[in-house]
């Protein structure tokens, strides 16, 4: 049982050394801060007031209006890229650096909605995941 967590250890660090070197890449960007379900329990229908709301989670990114009331949207957006260039090690031996590059990431934008009535006080609260942003699928594997 040893050898195997000694082998997953080197591995790891094989990969964490390679990513500083240009070998391996990995990012991840968040905009907005994420809103988690323990960030909005405060929120009661018929209770809690647009105030507190953005006491609370700040100003909304957007202010829509409805028939029977006012919707506030708050956006945050999250998005994940990795890279791994194999061309990286025939540069110890080419004249030049060739780059054979397999690549992938996605972009998901995520939203917390909180309706409103005409009073201000809040009725309904829902997130919504990965709204309006296709899968990311690589070429030639299209759906």
């Amino acid at each position: 049982m040893r050898p195997r967590y000694i082998a997953i250890a080197l591995t790891l660090v094989m990969v964490l050394v390679a990513s500083g070197c240009g070998f391996v890449t990995f990012a991840r960007v968040s905009v907005n801060n994420p809103l988690r379900v323990g960030d909005v329990a405060f929120i009661t229908p018929g209770r809690t007031t647009f105030v507190t709301v953005v006491d609370r989670l700040g100003p909304p990114n957007e202010l829509a209006e409805l028939h029977d009331g006012i919707v506030a949207t708050y956006y945050f957006l999250d998005a994940k890229y990795s890279r791994v260039n194999f061309g990286w090690f025939a540069r110890f031996w080419l004249p030049v650096s060739p780059d054979v590059v397999l690549a992938g990431g996605g972009l998901g934008t995520d939203m917390f909605q909180v309706l409103f009535d005409r009073d201000w006080v809040a009725i309904d609260a829902a997130f919504a995941y990965h709204t309006g942003t296709p899968s990311f699928s690589p070429w030639p594997f299209r759906n």
